[in-house]
This record gives structure tokens, C-alpha cells and sequence, in this order.
């Protein structure tokens, strides 16, 4: 018998594995915030577990238009020439 996955048994299961993170080595932590300051923008771990309650099928299903919808946006302001950054021109 297969057992199926929930929404609330992810949940518990990505909450477990950011939880894990306090457990790694020190040199893996000064890896994971280097990475966090060399990209643009990020989500902290500490960020993404306040926000595993609400990691909902639901509030995915909403979510998905909305970021569609700025990819679109996104990828129109490239085509026009403004999504350059200064010196890639």
C-alpha cells in the first residue's frame, strides 16, 4: 500500500529539514551565508521556517497565477531594454 503525501506531512518534513540545518558543520553555515550575500535576494532559513505553516496547497495554487504573471512582466521589460543592469550594456 502506498502511503500518500499530504500537505501537513510536507510541511513537517520541510520544517524538519530546516531544522536539521542547525546541526551542520560550521564551515557549511559560513558556505550558506556567503551564498545568501553574494545573491541579489534570498530567503534565510530562519525566514522559510516561520513560513512552513503557510505553505499550503491553497496558498500555492493562488500564488502560481501571480508569479506568472510577473515572469510575463518581467520578460516584456527585458525585451524592451530596461531590465539591463548598469555596465551589461
Amino acid at each position: 500500500m502506498r502511503h500518500i503525501v499530504t500537505s501537513h506531512d510536507s510541511n513537517l518534513q520541510y520544517a524538519r529539514g530546516l531544522k536539521n540545518f542547525q546541526m551542520m558543520q560550521p564551515t557549511q553555515h559560513a558556505e550558506y551565508r556567503l551564498g545568501l550575500l553574494l545573491k541579489e535576494s534570498g530567503w534565510t532559513i530562519e525566514e522559510m521556517f516561520e513560513c512552513v505553516d503557510e505553505m499550503t496547497l491553497e496558498n500555492l495554487q493562488s500564488f502560481v497565477p501571480q508569479l506568472l504573471s510577473r515572469s510575463v512582466c518581467s520578460m516584456r521589460e527585458r525585451e524592451r531594454g530596461g531590465g539591463e543592469r548598469e555596465g551589461e550594456r
